[in-house]
């Protein structure tokens, strides 16, 4: 079933939504990324995994003693079996919800992602998609916690407009501003940040004008 949000978007609940879809056009963009970074997060992890301990690679001298394998991180473990049970999660339901239509060729994780890719055109119709995001959204910030892989990362001196917390960051690669705050987590366009800094700046300077005339 599709429906309206008051014109607004489901996911940001900022930004006007896109013609007859449920969210608008940052928000496509943001989810279509979160599903190839999911991909690539599960190759990640499963990479993190297969690596040999520090003490075992071929540039270090080992002893003569028997030394005992590195056990698992289970945090990488289970980071890479939340995305793969995710996303099929998410190919069983659409396929629910549109009967009769195929799935993915193969139900690896790179098959569903290519898959779910494909159906986002009549997802972002659905009220489902405001989950879907939202699931997405923790796989990536999960697996990037779990084994942060390298990106360019700035910590903005400015809060974050939901939970009012210095916790904005911009990763390079984004078209978004992403809140660190575990109890927002909000993922902000360049424009609602703006927004809110003018705010703040304008907020100030009327506190600060009040209290030069009381004095």
């Amino acid at each position: 079933m599709t429906d309206q949000h008051q014109g607004q978007c489901v996911i940001c609940a900022e930004r006007p939504v896109w013609a007859d879809r449920l969210i608008c056009t940052a928000c496509y963009g943001g989810l279509r990324d979160d599903l190839t970074v999911c991909a690539g997060a599960y190759a990640w992890l499963g990479e993190c995994m297969l690596a040999l301990p520090p003490s075992w690679r071929t540039s270090t001298i080992r002893s003569n003693e028997v030394e005992a394998a590195a056990p698992m991180p289970l945090g990488l473990v289970d980071a890479r079996a939340r995305i793969a049970d995710t996303l099929l999660f998410w190919v069983r339901a659409a396929m629910e919800i549109r009967a009769g239509r195929g799935g993915p060729p193969t139900p690896t994780v790179a098959g569903c992602t290519w898959w779910l890719r494909r159906q986002l055109h009549w997802i972002v119709r659905n009220r489902a998609v405001e989950t879907l995001a939202r699931d997405l959204h923790d796989l990536r910030r999960d697996a990037q916690r779990s084994a942060p892989w390298d990106r360019v990362r700035r910590d903005l001196p400015t809060r974050c407009p939901r939970c009012w917390r210095l916790s904005l960051t911009w990763y390079q690669g984004d078209d978004w501003i992403t809140c660190r705050s575990d109890d927002c987590g909000r993922l902000l366009s360049f424009p609602r940040v703006r927004r809110a800094v003018n705010d703040w700046a304008r907020l100030r300077l009327e506190h600060f004008a009040k209290e030069t005339i009381s004095a």
